[in-house]
């Protein structure tokens, strides 16, 4: 099944969004288990992606971020410079929905500027 998604999904896809939420001062290892048990030439080599961290604390999930970054560029993918940490997530969503106009435009940015990358 796994090889049906990479060769459906993540072969073809030449740029990713991750949003990455906080777990253990990092990020889910299930995350890392989908990298490492996929082929990493196909799946990752030269595309490019934008990450986001999410976290109900104050740091947006920044070391989670680092530590993604230094991951995608070892795999040879070009990070979108422009790395967004979402902090306090519990407060900025209600009902599935940015609430914060800042966050908004800032999202909208990141967006914006990765569809040019």
């Amino acid at each position: 099944m796994f090889c049906q998604l990479e060769k459906e999904l993540l072969i073809p896809t030449q740029k990713f969004i991750f949003i990455i939420p906080e777990y253990n001062g990092s990020f889910p290892g299930v995350f890392k288990l989908m990298i490492d048990n996929s082929d990493i030439r196909q799946c990752w080599h030269s595309k490019k992606v934008m990450l986001v961290g999410i976290a109900d604390g104050r740091a947006g999930n920044l070391r989670g971020l680092d530590v993604l970054t230094n991951m995608c560029h070892y795999m040879k993918m070009s990070v979108y410079y422009d790395k967004l940490p979402i902090s306090r997530i519990n407060i900025e969503l209600i009902d599935e929905q940015f609430v914060n106009a800042i966050t908004i435009q800032v999202v909208k940015n990141q967006i914006s500027g990765f569809i040019q990358y």
